[in-house]
């Protein structure tokens, strides 16, 4: 979340200084990153998980859907308005390996960047050193996204595990205290049990 808002607030900052003789596309700007904010506080559930199956690790929660849906939108307006809005690519790329699995997280990365690109070259001359430069831009960005969401996926994969080792400690200290219980039930039984014995 920290790094959400410090992404955002320098998106704003960067926009307001590049845009400050532009008031009209700064204000477009400052909305549309306004209603980004808002998006990602008010989307339900976003980072919440559904299990299915016998699969790795468990699949994403449709918030995470639904909030990557209306994010891609925003972003892409954002960047046709100020191409500058791909810094916005630090925080969505994260959430994208966040909320979908492998594979469709490094589509919808390449789509955030084919759109980050496209933004760029309708801000650009079209000649042969914007494109190739803009082009290696894209390929790098894919790569790190690829090492980034291998990471993520590591990470998460491992939190899962970890999740399940510790839900079945609880499980087996509940069972222990449980027999220590009886066992002590049964214990004082017999105790009584022998007092009466002896009084008799």
């Amino acid at each position: 979340h920290a790094g959400f808002v410090a992404t955002v607030a320098a998106t704003a900052t960067w926009s307001a200084v590049e845009l400050r003789h532009d008031p009209t596309r700064l204000l477009t700007m400052l909305a549309l990153l306004g209603c980004f904010a808002l998006w990602y506080l008010l989307t339900p559930r976003k980072f919440e998980s559904a299990p299915e199956g016998n699969c790795k690790f468990p699949s994403k929660h449709r918030g995470g859907l639904i909030y990557l849906a209306g994010a891609f939108c925003l972003f892409a307006a954002a960047t046709f308005v100020y191409p500058g809005a791909g810094f916005l690519l630090f925080v969505l790329i994260p959430h994208c390996f966040m909320m979908l699995r492998q594979r469709p997280a490094f589509v919808a990365v390449i789509g955030l960047t084919a759109v980050n690109v496209g933004a760029q070259l309708s801000y650009s001359r079209f000649d042969a050193a914007t494109v190739a430069s803009l082009s290696l831009f894209g390929v790098l960005t894919l790569l790190l996204a690829l090492l980034l969401g291998g990471y993520i996926n590591k990470i998460i994969e491992q939190s899962y595990l970890r999740a399940a080792l510790i839900e079945e400690l609880e499980r087996t200290r509940t069972e222990l205290a449980q027999m220590s219980r009886e066992a002590g039930a049964l214990a004082e039984r017999e105790r009584l049990a022998q007092e009466i014995h002896d009084a008799l």
